[in-house]
This record gives structure tokens, C-alpha cells and sequence, in this order.
């Protein structure tokens, strides 16, 4: 399966990864410190359902809540998609 089509105003992106930076800490901290990941993720548009309420362009990016992104595997492939009101902005 190469595409999939969202349906049911969902759209379907793209996770981008992000930028780290490694920082010497002079603060030791125990092992089983795990640093805190950001609530908030920036997706690429791959695209969108023909029932959403605006129109999107593929392509944009998007800042989500990281916690309403869905995964759906298909065979060895997975695909993840948002409902279009989850959607807290557009990054320009």
C-alpha cells in the first residue's frame, strides 16, 4: 500500500523530527532521569479529508497536542492522522 486517504475531516501527516541539542550539564542527574518531552509536535500536511471545514495545503506545517495524534499500521507501513480541530496553528 503506497497512499493513504483520510476521510472524516481527519488529516494525515507527517511527524517532523525534532532538533536536539546535546548540552553540557553540570548538574548531575540520577540514570533514571528522563527528560521531559514537549506536550506539542510540528507535522507537514500530507493531506486532508474532502469534508474538512477549511482548506488545508499540503505541504504546511502544523503545530499539534503530540497526545491526539493517532498511528494506524497497515501491513509495514503506518500512517498518522489528526482530526482537523486539533490543530492549534499554522507555523509560517
Amino acid at each position: 500500500m503506497k497512499y493513504f486517504e483520510p476521510h472524516n475531516r481527519h488529516l494525515w501527516i507527517e511527524i517532523m523530527e525534532e532538533e536536539k541539542e546535546e548540552k553540557k550539564s553540570t548538574v548531575l542527574m540520577p540514570e533514571s532521569y528522563k527528560q521531559q518531552k514537549s506536550e506539542f509536535s510540528v507535522v507537514k500536511l500530507k493531506d486532508c479529508a474532502p469534508d474538512c471545514a477549511r482548506r488545508w495545503v499540503r505541504g504546511q506545517k502544523m503545530v499539534v497536542e503530540q497526545r491526539m495524534i493517532r498511528e494506524i499500521k497497515l501491513g509495514d507501513k503506518s500512517f498518522h492522522t489528526i482530526l482537523e480541530n486539533y490543530v492549534l496553528g499554522v507555523v509560517k
